[in-house]
C-alpha cells in the first residue's frame, strides 16, 4: 500500500470509529507520502495534523470526532483529487 493508499485509508478508518483521534493524528504523522506530493498534499497532511493537535486541546473529549472527521473528508478529497490528474 503505497503512501496515498494508507492515508485514505487511516482517514476511513477514522471516520468508521477504528481509533480515537490521537492515533488517527499519529497515524497521519506516520505515513510518508511521495516525493511528487512534497507541495500539494504533504502540505494538507502538516494542516491536517496541526488541526487535529487544535481540536484535542480545544474541544471537549464528546465533541472531538464531530470537529474531526471534516479533516479527515478534507484529506481523502485532496488526494482522490490528486490521484485523478496523474
Amino acid at each position: 500500500m503505497n503512501g496515498l493508499e494508507k492515508m485514505i485509508s487511516v482517514c476511513k478508518a477514522y471516520i468508521n470509529g477504528a481509533f480515537a483521534i490521537e492515533e488517527f493524528q499519529r497515524q497521519l504523522e506516520m505515513i510518508i507520502l511521495p516525493d511528487e506530493c512534497k507541495y500539494t498534499l504533504e502540505k494538507d497532511q502538516h494542516n491536517a495534523v496541526n488541526k487535529l493537535e487544535e481540536i484535542r486541546f480545544t474541544y471537549l473529549p464528546e465533541n472531538q470526532k464531530k470537529q474531526a472527521i471534516p479533516v479527515a473528508e478534507y484529506l481523502i478529497h485532496g488526494i482522490r483529487a490528486f490521484m485523478h490528474k496523474e
